[in-house]
């Protein structure tokens, strides 16, 4: 979800500052998040931080290799209407 976000949100502003910005706040946001959820978790089962982990990298590798370079092909070959 976190990355879909992020997505839709790259379009807003265009110049290199605000890009740069935008994602270290984004990065940061989500670190915190994923942090304070481990930290109030109770009970956890084995390995439970490794998967949550894994699962955070397997979406920014998707996102990075899958989504955006779909995005910007259709984005190229679709017309501005």
């Amino acid at each position: 979800m976190a990355p879909a976000l992020y997505m839709a949100a790259q379009n807003i502003l265009a110049d290199w500052v605000s890009y740069s910005l935008r994602t270290a706040v984004f990065a940061a946001a989500w670190l915190v998040t994923v942090w304070w959820i481990e930290r109030v978790a109770r009970t956890v089962p084995r390995r439970a931080k490794a998967w949550s982990r894994g699962g955070i990298v397997a979406a920014f590798v998707l996102t990075l290799t899958v989504v955006l370079p779909w995005l910007n092909h259709s984005a190229q070959t679709s017309p501005n209407t």
